[in-house]
């Protein structure tokens, strides 16, 4: 963290903090060899809740993403979750509920 305290420097760096975390969420569900399964349980449910893709859209998804059919790198996954972000109104509802 740098000398302006950690919420500071999330909020001055929304997006590379961002980045981190999904980072890690891939890291956590990825082969040895850095990729994830297209198919993978976990990778589908990251991408369902954090963007606005449902199951279906989600699979269609990682096939696109992905460039042998099968698996897809941290790079395109960011891109998935970057180019299908949550509606505003399901954002708002989200922090509504986690904040009551």
């Amino acid at each position: 963290w740098s000398q302006q305290g950690p919420l500071d420097e999330v909020i001055a760096n929304v997006e590379a903090m961002e980045e981190r975390l999904f980072s890690r969420c891939f890291q956590s569900i990825c082969d040895t060899d850095g990729l994830a399964e297209v198919t993978s349980a976990p990778l589908q449910y990251l991408i369902v809740r954090h963007t606005a893709l449902n199951e279906e859209e989600s699979h269609a998804s990682l096939m696109k993403a992905s460039a042998n059919g099968k698996e897809v790198e941290f790079r395109s996954f960011l891109e998935l979750l970057q180019n299908h972000p949550i509606r505003d109104q399901d954002a708002i509802e989200q922090f509504l509920n986690y904040s009551s």
